[in-house]
C-alpha cells in the first residue's frame, strides 16, 4: 500500500482494493482478549479473511508476530496436528511460513521477514526440511542492525515460489540501513552472491 493508504488504515479508515487482503492478525492485542487467542480478531478483519479464502492468492508478504513457544502451550497440539513444520519449542512465526505456503497458489510468490533463529536452532529442523522442497529466490540477511525500534531480532527477509526447489539462491549481507528510502532491492542487487540451498536446508 502507499504511505497515504496505511496511514488511513491505522486511523481506522480502510479502503478496499479488489486484489489485495489487508488483515492485521493482532488487531486484538489491545483488547480485554488474550492476545495468544489467534481466532479473537475484529469482525471486519475476520471477513477479510473469509473473502480471502475463496480466491486465488499470487503474492502474500508478511511480517508474522514473533511470540516465544512458552507462551503458546494452549495451542500446541492444534499446532502438532495442523503443521508439519511443528516443533514444541517453535516460535509463532514458524507456522505462519508453512500457513503464508498452503494458502499461496502454485508459482506464486511469498516475501517474510523473520528473525534468523529458524536457520540453526533445532525448532527450525521441520522448516529447514519443509523449504527443500519450495523455491527459495532471495534470504537477506540484516545481522544485528536495528531495523526494529524496539527489539534486536536478527531479521531475514526470505522470498520464495510455491514451485520446484532449486539448487541455489541469492543471498545479501545488509551491512548498512542507511541506503536510503526505497534503495534496499538496488543495494541487495550490487551485493547478492549465490548460495548453494543446502547449506540452509540440509541434504
Amino acid at each position: 500500500f502507499p504511505s497515504h493508504d496505511i496511514c488511513k488504515q491505522k486511523m481506522g479508515e480502510y479502503e478496499e482494493f479488489e486484489h489485495i487482503c489487508f488483515v492485521d492478525t493482532l488487531d486484538h492485542a489491545a483488547s480485554n482478549i488474550k492476545q495468544m487467542d489467534l481466532f479473537a480478531m475484529s469482525a471486519e478483519n475476520t471477513q477479510r479473511i473469509h473473502n480471502q479464502n475463496d480466491r486465488n492468492i499470487s503474492v502474500i508478504i508478511g511480517n508474522p508476530p514473533y511470540i516465544r513457544q512458552e507462551e503458546l502451550a494452549e495451542l500446541k497440539p492444534y499446532f502438532n496436528h495442523r503443521f508439519s513444520t511443528f516443533s514444541g519449542t517453535a516460535d509463532l512465526y514458524v507456522y505462519f511460513v508453512e500457513l503464508g505456503m498452503d494458502l499461496l497458489r502454485k508459482d506464486g510468490s511469498f516475501a517474510y521477514i523473520l528473525p534468523n533463529k529458524w536457520m540453526r536452532a533445532g525448532y527450525g529442523k521441520n522448516l529447514r526440511q519443509y523449504l527443500r522442497k519450495l523455491a527459495i529466490k532471495r534470504i537477506v540477511d540484516f545481522g544485528d542492525l536495528p531495523v526494529f525500534d524496539e527489539a534486536t531480532t536478527y531479521p531475514r527477509i526470505i522470498q520464495m515460489e510455491k514451485a520446484g526447489a532449486v539448487d541455489a539462491f541469492e543471498g545479501v549481507s545488509v551491512r548498512t540501513l542507511d541506503f536510503g528510502l526505497g534503495k534496499l532491492i538496488s543495494y541487495v542487487r550490487r551485493h547478492a552472491f549465490v548460495v548453494k540451498t543446502c547449506i540452509v536446508t540440509g541434504k
